[in-house]
């Protein structure tokens, strides 16, 4: 059951919940997790979108991404889990229950980044924006599994289809910083060295900065090394942009960017690499094509942030 209260105060749709519990020894039949089936009644007959992150047979440990047509505030949401059925040898979530429709249209990439044990760069997301891994290895993340920089170490690929022009998009990226030697890189697309048409998010132990280069955004906030943070920046698409760290607002500011591709998303380094490389971990790193509400944010802070109580499993029938 997903909490109303935590939801961020206005019905969202298209959201995935993260589901992180354990089903229990014994109770998952299929080594794939096969059986593991998400649906909207409790009949188990309605499937809704999935996506398994990790799944432990001998356990029933899961961490898995529910995708809910609509979550209101107002009231709390149901949903429900499947198992236990040896006669499923064939994965369940196809079609429109696709583990890629867990993620909206307006994600333009979604990496969870493995899970602990081993490295993933590949995109949850329809789009199928893989990225090429180019040192980061695995480790732990906030919420499953993150990728790991050592401070040379890096993933890219295409930019195909990421926030370009004066359009409006999000950036929400997890991060650690295990020592803060430098201005460390989290992400990078666009051109840099014109006016404008950069995207770069990097982190020192004093600030958090959103570059564009020449029109840059920087806001300032304490950071130490061995924490995880959640940050989130959103713009508009026209004059202003909003930085977030863990569900505050770090401040607004005026920005006029005009972003222009050149062909490579960065995860873990600028285009300069260098010393601005990641030295520690990131986790969810995702990128949309619209301005997420505040709304939208709390409720992805609430479900991730540790401790959380936005999901309640409920008992087994």
């Amino acid at each position: 059951m997903v909490s109303g209260s935590q939801v961020g105060g206005s019905t969202l749709t298209s959201f995935g919940v993260l589901v992180n519990t354990t089903l229990g020894a014994s109770r998952i039949q299929n080594s794939n997790c096969y059986d593991v089936i998400f649906t909207s009644d409790s009949g188990g007959t309605t499937k809704i979108p999935w996506e398994v992150e990790e799944c432990t047979q001998s356990s029933g440990a899961i961490v898995a991404w529910a995708g809910l047509s609509s979550l209101p505030a107002s009231s709390n949401t149901n949903f429900y889990v499947s198992y236990d059925n040896s006669s499923i040898t064939t994965a369940q979530n196809t079609g429109s229950a696709q583990a890629c429709n867990v993620w909206d249209a307006s994600y333009a990439r979604v990496f969870h980044l493995g899970n602990g044990s081993a490295m993933s760069v590949n995109d949850s997301t329809c789009n199928a924006g893989n990225l090429a891994n180019s040192g980061l290895t695995a480790g732990s993340g906030q919420i499953d599994g993150g990728a790991v920089g050592n401070g040379s170490s890096y993933a890219s690929g295409a930019d195909t289809g990421l926030p370009s022009g004066s359009t409006a998009r999000t950036i929400e990226i997890w991060f650690d910083i295990s020592s803060f030697s430098a201005s460390h890189s989290l992400l990078q697309f666009g051109t840099p060295s014109v006016s404008h048409e950069m995207q770069e998010i990097a982190v020192t132990s004093g600030s958090i900065d959103w570059y564009g280069w020449s029109d840059d955004f920087g806001a300032s906030h304490s950071f130490s090394p061995g924490v995880w943070y959640y940050f989130a920046g959103t713009y508009n698409g026209t004059s202003t942009a909003t930085i977030y760290i863990n569900n505050s607002t770090l401040g607004t500011h005026t920005q006029s960017w005009n972003t222009t591709l050149n062909g490579t998303l960065y995860v873990g380094k600028d285009t300069y690499g260098g010393s601005s490389a990641l030295l520690g971990a990131e986790d969810e790193v995702r990128i949309s094509k619209v301005q997420r509400s505040t709304g939208y944010l709390t409720a992805q802070w609430n479900q991730m942030q540790t401790g959380s109580t936005f999901l309640t499993v409920g008992s087994e029938y």
